[in-house]
């Protein structure tokens, strides 16, 4: 018995680490943990909802802390029958300002039918950011995933998932931050 009890401790030992580093990733809690934009939704589900606006970007964000250098991420998303994002597929340097608090030096330019998940460093000054692709006119759940490398191996960092102006709603059902496989992160 105690060879059995020291091997499922070996082997629970050897396993990576893959908790989620978001705080109420799944949105059971609705709201709670993140800020910007989002609602609950009305119905008392998993998820939060985005109003999308006409005439601004808008986004929803949370700090989280790491010492991870590259993390993986999944993110769940549904649009409602009316969205639509406009046409302008450059985001410039005062709406990125605007929305992290952080200053850059150039604009990114993103697709039509995209939006942006950004991992903020504010204590580095840097930004990894992904665009978001969304299949026009579907109501199906869409998820996308990806890994983010060459993070900055310390602590507090931001996510922000930044939306173009446009109609509509978005609804986010989950997203998901776990340390890569072969992350490394510095010694205590």
């Amino acid at each position: 018995m105690k060879t059995l009890r020291f091997a499922l401790l070996v082997l629970a030992c050897t396993l990576p680490l893959r908790a989620d580093i978001l705080a109420n990733g799944s949105f059971a809690d609705g709201t709670a943990h993140w800020r910007g934009d989002a609602h609950n939704l009305s119905d008392g589900s998993a998820g939060i909802i985005i109003q999308l606006n006409p005439s601004k970007w808008t986004q929803v964000y949370q700090t989280f802390n790491t010492k991870e250098d590259a993390l993986d991420f999944s993110v769940s998303f549904q649009t409602s029958s009316d969205f639509s994002l406009l046409t302008d597929p450059v985001m410039t340097v005062p709406n990125l300002e605007e929305i992290t608090g952080t200053p850059f030096h150039r604009g990114i330019n993103l697709n039509s039918n995209s939006w942006l998940l950004m991992i903020v460093d504010p204590a580095e000054a840097l930004m990894t950011y992904f665009k978001i692709k969304i299949k026009p006119g579907s109501t199906d759940v869409q998820t996308a995933t990806n890994a983010i490398p060459r993070l900055a191996a310390h602590e507090e960092k931001t996510i922000f998932l930044a939306f173009p102006p446009g109609e509509g709603t978005i609804t986010l059902l989950n997203i998901i931050l776990t340390p890569t496989t072969n992350s490394t992160s510095p010694s205590p």
